[in-house]
């Protein structure tokens, strides 16, 4: 997706339908981010797949370099695999 708001569920429904998981990465905070907006579309069309979000948790993130702070949050390339990785085992 390009965009959040409004939501395109026409583009979710075509591309989760008869997939394992439903994953969403954001470089934004996870709570009322991308993620809980997907979150909350797959709730009401009683969708069967896990919602992994990755994206920036609710709390204070020290201050660092750009890379540091993705990896801190595990929003680095290695976070985001072991997440998957994670869904799909």
């Amino acid at each position: 997706m390009r965009f959040v708001k409004p939501l395109d569920k026409k583009l979710m429904a075509e591309h989760s339908n008869g997939k394992k998981a439903i994953i969403t990465i954001e470089d934004g905070a996870i709570s009322g981010g991308a993620g809980s907006a997907v979150s909350e579309w797959a709730q009401e069309n009683k969708m069967k797949q896990q919602i992994v979000i990755c994206g920036i948790p609710d709390e204070f993130v020290d201050h660092a370099s750009r890379e540091e702070m993705l990896e801190m949050t595990g929003l680095d390339t290695k976070g985001i695999l072991a997440k998957v990785e994670d869904c799909l085992s």
